[in-house]
C-alpha cells in the first residue's frame, strides 16, 4: 500500500473543507493541519511506527490497517482495495504504537481489559 495515497486523500479533504469554511480561524486551522499532512516524511527508514506510517495491527486474531497521523481524525477511508483507519499519534492506540517495531506487542487496558495488539507489519 501507498501511503501517498492516504495523505493526499487527507490533504484534498482538508484542503476542501478549508475553502467551504467561512470563518477565518477555522480556515486557517484546516490550512496549518493540511501543513502537517504534506510534510510527512515518505521514506522512513527507522523500521520503526512513527508518525506518517501505516501499520498493520492484529487484534483479536483480526488484522487491520492504520495510519498513524500527526493530528486528530479518526476516520475509516478506502484505498484502492484496502480499508485503511486514521488514528491521531494522540489517540490511546496511536501513543501506544509510537516507536514500536514488527513483532512489538502493545497491551492498552480499555474500561477494565486489557487488549494486546501485535505489530505486524510497518508499511
Amino acid at each position: 500500500m501507498d501511503k501517498t495515497q492516504i495523505i493526499e486523500k487527507i490533504v484534498a479533504g482538508l484542503e476542501t473543507e478549508a475553502n467551504m469554511s467561512a470563518d477565518e480561524h477555522s480556515r486557517e486551522e484546516l490550512l496549518s493541519e493540511k501543513e502537517l499532512y504534506e510534510e510527512i516524511s515518505l521514506d522512513d527508514k527507522s523500521g520503526t511506527v512513527q508518525i506518517g506510517s501505516v501499520v498493520n495491527i492484529r487484534y483479536n486474531g483480526k488484522l487491520n490497517t492504520y495510519f498513524l497521523a500527526p493530528s486528530g481524525m479518526g476516520n475509516i477511508m478506502k484505498v484502492g482495495d484496502k480499508v485503511v483507519v486514521v488514528i491521531s499519534v494522540f489517540s490511546t492506540l496511536g501513543s501506544a504504537i509510537l516507536n514500536t517495531a514488527v513483532g512489538d506487542e502493545v497491551i492498552i487496558n480499555m474500561r477494565g481489559e486489557d487488549r494486546i495488539y501485535l505489530i505486524d507489519e510497518i508499511i
